[in-house]
Order: structure tokens, then sequence, then C-alpha cells
């Protein structure tokens, strides 16, 4: 579910405008996709509704009120009226990323581990990336990182992908990416070939 945050009455702030986002805590792009491409073998993975994984403070949720109709058929009529709030971080709030950022940071804080250093590394919002030159060293990436979500922070990382066939065929099927070209931050990864494709647009004549 997304609300639109960033719609506003005329002459009235919308809810992005009066939130404060919070500071960044993204890594640089641009390095993340250079670093993914320095090393062998490459493992990514994204968590499954990330943001909804993020309860809202009690005395915060008043700022994701919203009006929907009990009855559509009736139409925005009196008395058809009901107010709504979200307990989970929406999407479409300019603090959603922040808040999901800072929680993972917070749990990995929390529950020390050799993979915390890797999460963190290049974690994009909710796009794990995780390199290596030891093909061997997959498989542990993948089980501590599973678990370290599950057990810790009750997420599920899943869709799974990486450039090496034997690894592949160990990561058990529900937690793989579909056998496919798929998106990478945004541009298309094909694992098979190992091949990143950046697609740039034409300009108009």
């Amino acid at each position: 579910m997304v609300l639109d945050a960033s719609s506003h009455m005329k002459g009235e702030l919308s809810l992005n405008q009066c939130v404060h986002p919070g500071p960044s805590t993204l890594k640089p792009f641009l390095g993340i996709l250079l670093r993914a491409q320095m090393k062998k073998y490459i493992l990514t993975a994204d968590i499954a509704k990330a943001f909804h994984q993020i309860r809202l403070q009690e005395q915060d949720r008043d700022c994701t009120r919203f009006i929907w109709l009990k009855d559509v058929s009736k139409g925005p009529t009196p008395g058809n009226f009901i107010t709504y709030r979200f307990t989970r971080i929406p999407f479409g709030i300019s603090c959603s990323p922040f808040l999901l950022a800072a929680s993972i940071i917070t749990y990995l804080e929390r529950f020390p581990s050799e993979i915390n250093s890797r999460i963190l590394q290049d974690l994009y919002v909710d796009n794990t990336v995780f390199t290596t030159n030891d093909e061997n060293e997959l498989e542990k990436l993948y089980e501590q990182s599973k678990q370290m979500f599950k057990d810790n922070m009750f997420m599920n990382l899943r869709e799974y992908q990486t450039n090496s066939e034997t690894v592949t065929n160990f990561i058990p099927e529900q937690d793989r990416a579909p056998n496919k070209p798929n998106k990478f931050l945004g541009h298309m990864l094909d694992y098979k070939h190992d091949t990143l494709t950046i697609h740039i647009p034409t300009p108009p004549k």
C-alpha cells in the first residue's frame, strides 16, 4: 500500500513538507554499482515488504490518518466517511527510508555478528549486496544474512541471486529470484551471463 504523502490541497502543505525526512543513510549509488563489479562473485537479495515490517509508534500514527468511504457506491455523502491510520511505515512518506535504515542499524548494533559490516557496506534501502572472490564464501553469506534478518529482525530476505550456478542450486528455491534477468538497483543484471545492462534514454529530436 502506498500513501501519497506529497498530495495537498491548493495553498496547503503536503505531509511530506511537514515531516522531517531524517538524515540520509544511503550509501552512494555509484559506489555500490562499482563495488558490485570489482569482484568475481556477487550475491544480492531484498527484504520482503520492507517498510511494512517497521511499526509506527502509537503517538506518531495520527500523522498517517486518511479518509476512506464506508460504502463506495454511496459516494462522498455525510455519514459515509471513516478515518484510518497506518500502524506501520507506509511507502510514499519521505521519512520512511530513514526509519527503515535506522531500524536495521539498531538491530545490527544490538546483535553483533561478523556478517553485520558486510550488510552495512552495500545496503541500499531494502536491497543487500555482497561480493567476494571466493565462491565457497557465497553459501556462508547466504546463510548468515538470512539468519540475521530472520532471527533478529523478524524480516525475510528473499529473491537471492548470484552469478555462481553452484550456489544458486544451493539456495532453496523459495529464496531464489526468478530465473531471468532481474533488476539490480534499477538496472538489469543477467546473472547467467554475468552482464549488467544500463538503459540510457534516447533524447527527443
